[in-house]
């Protein structure tokens, strides 16, 4: 082949040499279609007699008309591809953008969840810092009246001290004077109740997650657009439900063993009315049982989906007919 491009690339120089016969010393102007090989005159007399032959220029333009209805397919074979190719390249294109917009909107989402969090902790941590206040004004009050009480306490008892080595008209004139004094002091010692410490220091930070929780994760959807619809029938009764399978394929034709695909499926009537009841069950093998009960006679429009990809074929027709007894 390319040789035979070369060839035809090339600029024609002079006219092409007749090549001989090695056996008979004769020009090869005939050409034995039986045995695919160039001949001369007396070769098809004896070696090809009743072979199918002719002159070369007879041979080669009638081989080159059947290469021409040969090679006729392979002009829409390369438009095909071309554009199959251009598809691809956009699909391409389309992959690593969508991939680019991904990329942003899980940056601005946990961006957004960081806010979120840093706010949160902000609060929590403001929280903490006002039952600190509260616990420790409670405390502080209860340490300042334990403490004046201490103080009056232990004047009082100095003055008593005292009055052991005071005279003692001293003594009998202050007695009725630190009694009372007793007496109203142990009226406050037992008013403070509780000697303990009013607050304590019992605070928890209670934690909402048990480790780390998950916030999204990525649904890169599997191209399952060579699915294929098993057991549909295409005459089917009005009120009757119907069953169907949804086989699920890879692009390349190989099946999906594994379940977990969106498969939506919609059915509308010749009037655009969308039927009801169309129920859809994964089996967790790659396959799915989808049913549904048409409830008016004509046709109708059964469309399947899956991952958001409408399957090849889709929207199938369906005729509905009537419930005779």
């Amino acid at each position: 082949l390319t040789e035979l491009k070369t060839n035809k690339e090339a600029p024609i120089q002079a006219k092409a040499k007749i090549p001989v016969c090695k056996e008979h010393d004769e020009q090869l102007k005939y050409y034995c279609e039986t045995c695919s090989e160039l001949v001369c005159m007396y070769c098809t007399v004896k070696k090809h007699n009743g072979h199918n032959h002719d002159s070369v220029k007879l041979m080669a333009t009638k081989h080159r008309n059947e290469l021409k209805k040969t090679t006729a397919p392979m002009e829409g074979m390369i438009r095909n591809l071309s554009e199959a190719h251009g598809k691809i390249e956009k699909m391409k294109k389309k992959i690593r953008k969508r991939g680019e917009e991904v990329d942003k909107e899980i940056d601005e989402y946990y961006g957004e969840l960081v806010e979120k969090l840093l706010k949160q902790k902000d609060e929590v941590k403001q929280q903490a810092r006002d039952a600190v206040l509260e616990k420790e004004k409670a405390v502080i009050t209860q340490l300042e009246e334990v403490a004046s009480l201490q103080a009056e306490l232990m004047s009082l008892k100095e003055l008593s001290d005292a009055m052991e080595a005071s005279p003692d008209h001293e003594a009998l004139s202050a007695k009725r004077q630190v009694s009372n004094s007793v007496q109203l002091l142990s009226k406050k010692y037992n008013e403070l109740r509780n000697l303990e410490p009013v607050e304590s220091a019992a605070m928890d930070f209670v934690r909402t997650y048990e480790g780390f929780p998950q916030f999204g994760h990525l649904l890169a959807y599997v191209s399952l657009h060579t699915s294929e619809v098993c057991n549909l029938s295409q005459c089917i009764t009005v009120g009757q439900r119907v069953e169907f399978a949804v086989v699920t394929k890879y692009g390349n034709g190989d099946q999906c063993f594994s379940g977990g695909s969106q498969v939506s499926i919609e059915l509308k009537s010749c009037r655009g009315d969308q039927v009801t009841g169309v129920e859809v069950r994964d089996n967790d093998d790659g396959s799915y049982m989808a049913s549904f009960v048409a409830e008016q006679v004509g046709e109708a429009k059964l469309s399947v989906s899956i991952n958001g990809q409408p399957l090849k074929g889709s929207p199938y027709s369906i005729v509905v007919g009537r419930n005779y007894p």
